[in-house]
């Protein structure tokens, strides 16, 4: 008999998951895989390459499998600001907006996009400031006395973590762009019944 004991939340959605697309999982010891004849493209200590040594980046791995952008930052010279939600981000995510999120490949490719910037931008370029993501939306940058940096709603929980292609920073949410997510983003704030399509 399979128990539970010793799983946490995001171990459950990722086996939720399993019902909606398959996954490969690189916290399980199961590296994402990239097909023979495109090994030779691939860039050595790569953006995706150290998402999958962070070990809690689990779900936005899959949504980059799932949405075929993985092997672009594999193989891109970039360089690519990424910022990128962690496991504990989208567990806090309701179930049904999870769901939705991972079954409307379209929708969640766009959410992908909305988090990566093409330019290298450590913690310290971060300023007030409006930065151009891959869907031509913008992310709001704050940092306030504290030293604390926000990215719209999100704080950069771990910043700078580097690798040959890009630089990576945490952040403690999914961040949803305005263009065409409104409904989704009021759905998960709980102000508006939200559908997506």
């Amino acid at each position: 008999m399979l128990t539970l004991k010793g799983f946490d939340r995001s171990a459950l959605i990722i086996a939720t998951l399993s019902a909606v697309t398959p996954l490969l999982l690189p916290s399980a010891g199961l590296a994402v895989q990239v097909p023979p004849h495109l090994r030779r493209h691939v860039i050595s200590n790569n953006v995706v390459q150290k998402l999958q040594q962070e070990g809690n980046f689990r779900m936005f791995l899959e949504a980059l499998r799932v949405t075929g952008m993985q092997y672009p930052l594999e193989t891109g010279r970039g360089p690519y600001t990424i910022f990128a939600p962690n496991d504990r981000a989208f567990a806090s995510l309701s179930k049904d907006t999870f769901t939705k999120l991972f079954q409307n490949k379209a929708r969640l490719k766009q959410i992908v996009r909305y988090h990566i910037v093409q330019k290298r931008l450590m913690s310290s370029n971060l300023k007030f400031d409006a930065l151009r993501t891959l869907t031509g939306d913008y992310l709001m940058t704050n940092i306030n006395s504290a030293k604390t940096i926000t990215v719209s709603s999100a704080l950069i929980n771990k910043p700078d973590i580097t690798c040959r292609n890009g630089v990576i920073h945490s952040i403690d949410t999914v961040l949803f762009p305005l263009t065409g997510m409104e409904n989704l983003a009021m759905n998960e704030s709980g102000n508006k019944a939200g559908d997506i399509q």
